[in-house]
Order: structure tokens, then C-alpha cells, then sequence
């Protein structure tokens, strides 16, 4: 059984193969936890839950000045969980736990602000000058596209997820975050997203020396 699952479709769930990894801590070498293993299936079943989440759910109809106000519901919550995270993201990916401190997890927390302030200043639809003849009128409106995928390394594991999820759900997208081999403060921060009334998305974690095949991503 998985300290950690996946986080698919707004749920916490096992790999469909069962299969786990263990995390360690590079500074003692020890066993900290162990992570459900995403495999093919898993990652067929995050799309089609994104891409059916985005057809059919809120987040998309969203006004850029609500989505901004979760993103900012976000950081609050990594804000109120800061010490946690911080020892969490050392563990797992080798730092030091001043960086974390300091660095990696404020950084996480400015950057979901940054993209919450960009979400409820910027305009949903823009006036552009329109044509001497015949008279016109123009617009350039603003939605979301689609459904994307963030893939984050081991190095800086925290702080780039938020680079990845915050622009994505700013714009209304849907998402598909792959986790490559530190999973647990990422695994941990899908807690955060659902406890913020965030929209339903996937988390999959992948261990450091899987290939990851991204074609099916693509399509």
C-alpha cells in the first residue's frame, strides 16, 4: 500500500498496476516513503478525466477574477503549512532545509500569486480598433484551450510545480501534472488544491529513472 497515491480525477488513487517506489532521503540514504508508480493506464485515465473535467466543469466558465481568487486560496494554504512542506521538500529532494525554508516553498507561494494577480487584472476580452471600411467593431476575447501537461524534475520539485500549475489553472486550463522522481511534497500539495475547492485534476509520480513516453500526451 502507497504512503502516497495518485491524485486522479479529484480522488486519491492506487496505480492500476499496484506497483510502488520508494522515495529516499539523499541525506541518509533511508527509505522515507513509498509512491504509487504511474504507468500507461494511469496516465490515459488523468487525460480523459482533465479533458472531461474541462468539456464539462466550472473552471473553464470561470471569470479570470474567481480563478484568481482560488490561486490566491492556494498560497494561503501552502502559507499556513509552510514548516511542513519545507522539511518535506528537504527530505525528498536533497536540499538543504534552509532553501526549502526560504527558497522553494515562499517561491511556490509568490509564484501562485503572481499568477492569481495576473488572473484578476487581466481582461477576459480586449477592444481593438476597428476598420475605417466597412465601419467594424473588433474584439479579442481570452479562453481557455484546452488541457496541458506539466512534467517537474527531481531537482526543485515544489516551487516548479506551482511555475507549471499556476499559469495552467490562471487560464482556465485543465491539468496533468507528472511528478519525476521526488513525488511526496507534490502528492501532498494535490491535498491543498482539493481542500481549496480547486478544479479536479491529476498528480501522477513516476520513479527518477523511468522513461516517460509522452506521445499519448501529445494527441
Amino acid at each position: 500500500m502507497a504512503d502516497y497515491q495518485l491524485f486522479i480525477n479529484g480522488e486519491y488513487v492506487d496505480a492500476q498496476s499496484g506497483e510502488t517506489f520508494t522515495t529516499i532521503d539523499p541525506g541518509t540514504g533511508q527509505p522515507i516513503a513509498e509512491i504509487a508508480k504511474a504507468g500507461r493506464e494511469d496516465s490515459v485515465r488523468a487525460i480523459e478525466a482533465a479533458r472531461k473535467a474541462f468539456d464539462e466543469g466550472p473552471w473553464p466558465r470561470m471569470s479570470g477574477a474567481e480563478r484568481g481568487a482560488k490561486l490566491n486560496e492556494i498560497a494561503d494554504a501552502i502559507e499556513a503549512k509552510a514548516g511542513a512542506f519545507a522539511e518535506m521538500e528537504a527530505r525528498d529532494g536533497g536540499g538543504t532545509i534552509k532553501k526549502a525554508t526560504f527558497a522553494d516553498v515562499p517561491g511556490a507561494v509568490g509564484a501562485f500569486r503572481w499568477f492569481a494577480k495576473l488572473a484578476i487584472e487581466e481582461a477576459d476580452e480586449v477592444e481593438v480598433p476597428g476598420t475605417p471600411f466597412p465601419p467594424s467593431q473588433n474584439w479579442v476575447r481570452y479562453e481557455p484551450h484546452g488541457v496541458c501537461t506539466g512534467i517537474i524534475p527531481w531537482n526543485f520539485p515544489f516551487i516548479m510545480a506551482a511555475w507549471k500549475l499556476g499559469p495552467a489553472l490562471a487560464a482556465g486550463r485543465r491539468h496533468l501534472q507528472v511528478l519525476h522522481g521526488c513525488a511526496q511534497a507534490g502528492s501532498r500539495a494535490a491535498t491543498i488544491r482539493r481542500g481549496a475547492a480547486q478544479p479536479t485534476g491529476s498528480i501522477l509520480a513516476r520513479g527518477r529513472r523511468d522513461r516517460l513516453r509522452t506521445d499519448r500526451f501529445a494527441r
